[in-house]
């Protein structure tokens, strides 16, 4: 298209926006009216309830008989209708709160003609209305229609504001959960479960949003009051899982809705009084406020928490925290710093709770205590092993409860692994192997060499196998006084046959025989293989003076100088023995000298 003919469209377009324009009378302007639906639809209603789906009736229509049969045109051809038509949801204040409504819009240009208005339903969802928070009280529906382009109408409309009062809904039944029987051993964990339960006033149409226990510290709306044994109130550290969000967190009538847990760690329950204590979930949401009932704890002493029956329901718990904190620390799909330590801790409370339970099954063994075993295994992820257990335990017969522990663990045992589990396989078996090996406690080092002590070095020798049978690396290099100058191979000294080969034995006799009590071997190649020392006596008679292994972490590159005491015999000593094991890798094992330390 030419701009000649470009500009005669354009200009026969805006002449023929005028004449239009010009033949609508101020008798024939557009109007709004909104108005709230109560329930089944109806419009016109004054009431609506706090959680109920909020909906407003929205007419767009135009006044006057003269106008053209086609109708006045609003909005836009390449637009949809809400760019335009907006319904504000005002405080008692006017205030215009900020709600996300939804309608099925229409879309382009509309023609509206006089008698038959545009009805627009719209709509706020249980979502958005939990987004607000709206408390009981007067607010206010309100139309808006802007248009300032395309061909149709332009200008602003505004409806009446359409009043309605927002009644409370009925509150529910908050109800706290303790696991065994709300009894507490001072250094367990105390896991409190928190379920909200629709009570018989909830009707169909009733919802109520419970509040976000989703991080760790209660949601600004729930607080617990404490009271201990003496009536007077109590602050207790607890906080929130992130472990078990229920995935449903609105409650409809005839419905329940949790478990939330919240626990005090067992550093905390330590220091609390025996006694009785009440804790009370109070709920403050602009909705309106309400309580729990009060929840006993029993804080044992020290001879209660003694009793098999106390010791087992604190393993229990001690259990199903672990598995709670393993569950919180794998909602993330990686592994940061925090999981780590979080790992590690259940790592090392399952290794308390091993050593508590071999104890507790000494003194009071059963089927409930193996159980403790088979949830033990299950944290481990030793699934094999956890079903051994339960294959091994007896019929329950009646006992209801045990029988459905037990089916409960099987289930989980035989139960596929998720992409979460395998992700995470690997970081807990390693933080089970870091926790096993902090465990063990620290090599011994090097004793002090009695450098004060008079010794008598070994006068001949003899071995199970020698490097050479005379001269360098034979038994022979081991009599006679230290003369390796350092850590190393050395010709000087008394080598093996064979490296890594297994048994040896190395012979040394002392002439003339001396009364000891102790015995020094240098070792100037790879120290740490022998595992016994024997004694042959002046009367004929053997004693063992000392037995390994040789736990000593000898320093790399260094000669080890082992020395034992032991009580001098009544007989002077004429050989001493030494019985080493030269497997485990390091390569040859040498020994430059052998001395008895002699008794005073």
């Amino acid at each position: 298209m030419n701009a000649r003919a470009h500009r005669a469209v354009v200009a026969a377009g805006v002449a023929a926006f005028v004449a239009f324009v010009a033949s609508v009378s101020p008798a024939q302007q557009p109007y709004l009216q909104i108005e709230l639906l109560g329930g089944g639809g109806r419009a016109t209603a004054t009431e609506a309830q706090v959680g109920h789906r909020l909906g407003a009736m929205v007419r767009f229509g135009v006044r006057g008989d003269a106008v053209p049969a086609d109708g006045m045109a609003f909005g836009s051809p390449e637009q949809s209708f809400h760019r335009h038509l907006q319904v504000e949801l005002l405080a008692a204040d006017g205030k215009v709160l900020p709600a996300h409504w939804s309608w099925n819009a229409p879309y382009g240009l509309q023609q509206v003609v006089a008698g038959r208005p545009l009805m627009l339903p719209q709509h706020l969802d249980e979502y958005a209305l939990g987004d607000l928070r709206l408390a009981p009280g007067r607010y206010g529906l309100r139309a808006r229609y802007r248009c300032d382009d395309g061909p149709g109408w332009r200008g602003e409309l505004l409806s009446p504001v359409a009043w309605f009062s927002l009644l409370g809904h009925p509150r529910p039944d908050a109800v706290l959960l303790a696991p065994a029987g709300g009894q507490l051993t001072p250094g367990a964990p105390l896991l409190v479960g928190v379920q909200f339960v629709a009570t018989d006033d909830f009707t169909a149409e009733d919802s109520w949003q419970a509040p976000g226990f989703d991080r760790e510290r209660l949601p600004d709306e729930v607080r617990i009051a404490v009271r201990g044994p003496d009536g007077a109130p109590a602050k207790w550290p607890i906080v929130p899982f992130q472990a078990s969000v229920p995935a449903q967190t609105f409650l409809r009538a005839g419905g329940r809705i949790g478990t939330w847990w919240l626990r005090l760690p067992g550093d905390a329950t330590a220091k609390l009084a025996p006694g009785r204590h009440e804790l009370v979930l109070h709920v403050d949401q602009p909705e309106g406020a309400f309580a729990s009932g009060p929840l006993a704890i029993q804080v044992l002493d020290a001879t209660a928490a003694a009793a098999p029956d106390a010791r087992l329901a604190a393993l229990c718990s001690r259990l199903a925290e672990v598995r709670l904190l393993r569950q919180h620390a794998q909602r993330v799909q990686s592994f940061l710093s925090w999981q780590v330590k979080l790992f590690d801790a259940c790592a090392a409370s399952l290794r308390g709770i091993a050593a508590e339970q071999a104890a507790l099954a000494a003194v009071a063994p059963g089927p409930r205590v193996e159980l403790v075993r088979a949830e033990w295994l299950l944290l481990r992820d030793e699934r094999q092993a956890a079903l051994a257990v339960l294959d091994a335990l007896p019929p329950p017969g009646d006992d209801s409860r045990l029988g459905e522990a037990i089916a409960v663990l099987r289930t989980r045992a035989t139960a596929a692994t998720t992409a979460t589990d395998d992700y995470f396989a690997k970081p807990w078996q390693q933080a089970l192997q870091r926790c096993e090996a902090a465990a063990k406690p620290p090599p011994p080092q090097p004793a002090p060499i009695d450098t004060a002590a008079a010794v008598q070095w070994a006068s001949a020798a003899r071995a199970s196998s020698s490097y050479r049978d005379r001269g360098d690396y034979s038994a022979e290099r081991a009599t006679g006084a230290p003369d390796v100058p350092k850590y190393g191979d050395h010709v000087r000294a008394w080598c093996p046959k064979t490296a890594d080969g297994g048994a040896e034995w190395l012979e040394l006799d002392f002439d003339p025989p001396a009364p000891a009590r102790g015995v020094r071997v240098v070792q100037n190649l790879n120290p740490g293989k022998l595992v016994g020392i024997d004694l042959t006596l002046a009367d004929g008679t053997v004693r063992s003076v000392w037995t390994g292994p040789d736990a000593t972490a000898w320093p790399a590159n260094q000669t080890g100088v082992f020395e034992t005491t032991f009580t001098v015999p009544e007989s002077a000593v004429v050989r001493v023995r030494l019985r080493l094991d030269t497997k485990g890798g390091g390569g040859w094992v040498e020994i430059d000298a052998v001395g008895l330390l002699l008794a005073p």
